[in-house]
């Protein structure tokens, strides 16, 4: 209800974007934070810089101040607080992005466990 597929022609970008209106997110680790952007004009361009950026999976937009902040965090990482006031602040959610190493250690982890589970059946044996 409050989330929304956000699709914007503006971003040349193959990246899937769900906005979170009126919202706030409060990651769990302060080091997820890596970047913020002042004077920034429009959503638009904060879509733009997190797009561009591969580290970052979560921006924080606010309208008010003009300030996009760039997270390298996952939602479910951290807590999304939703407001039913106006906050004139947005959270975009890159949802099909990950980080550079993250594919790398999860192929590293399925085949360590695949050898590791190989050697001990042949051990029983």
């Amino acid at each position: 209800m409050f989330k929304m597929l956000f699709l914007l022609v503006c971003v040349c970008s193959t990246d899937q974007i769900s906005q979170y209106k009126n919202a706030q997110f409060v990651p769990n680790d302060i080091h997820f934070l890596f970047d913020m952007k002042n004077s920034v004009n429009s959503i638009c361009d904060c879509v733009s810089y997190c797009s561009n950026n591969s580290m970052c999976l979560t921006a924080v937009y606010s309208d008010l101040s003009k300030q996009c902040t760039l997270l390298s965090a996952k939602l479910n990482q951290g807590q999304l607080q939703l407001r039913t006031t106006d906050l004139m602040m947005s959270v975009l959610s890159f949802t099909n992005k990950t980080l550079p190493g993250m594919l790398t250690d999860f192929i590293s982890l399925i085949i360590f466990q695949f050898f590791f589970r190989s050697n001990s059946i042949d051990e029983d044996n």
